[in-house]
């Protein structure tokens, strides 16, 4: 398999992410800029579908089931009313900081999920999400290629 796929689909995965997919993809020889780039399309081909499945698996969700008709009503009731004003206030820069905050249960697919709570639109959650995932991908890049050539020169 060639290196940039191995580098997207390890991006897709949950928990590795570019974390994991930006050094790999250094390390099989591709430059920094290609393993980031790579990396930022895996981990936002995977936020694209999250994104794009949430809305229809919440509608059949709400659906089929009483509890989650129940649960799914309060929760947008309250969030997108509750705060309304302060996502459509503060949403473009929360979310991108919220994804690329290193915090368990943060990065693309927490960041896709709070997007929806809040009735963010899909484009505009893509956006901000890339805009959130490019930051920790900048750092690790730099990071790893400084790690990288630190190695080299000590061995």
């Amino acid at each position: 398999m060639p290196p940039e796929l191995i580098v997207f689909f390890t991006a897709m995965t949950p928990f590795a992410d570019i974390k994991l997919s930006i050094p790999l993809g250094m390390k099989l020889g591709l430059t920094a800029f290609s393993s980031a780039l790579f990396s930022i399309a895996g981990t936002m081909t995977i936020c694209a579908i999250v994104l794009a499945l949430l809305g229809p698996v919440s509608r059949f969700g709400m659906k089929k089931s009483k509890f989650f008709n129940k649960y799914f009503t309060k929760l947008f009731e309250t969030t997108r009313t509750a705060h309304a004003e302060r996502i459509s206030k503060y949403g473009s820069v929360f979310i991108p900081i919220f994804v690329a905050s290193p915090l368990p249960g943060s990065g693309v697919v927490g960041g896709a999920v709070m997007s929806f709570i809040f009735g963010i639109e899909y484009f505009k959650s893509l956006a901000l999400i890339f805009i959130g995932t490019s930051i920790p991908a900048l750092v690790i890049t730099l990071g790893a290629k400084s790690v990288f050539m630190l190695v080299h020169h000590i061995f």
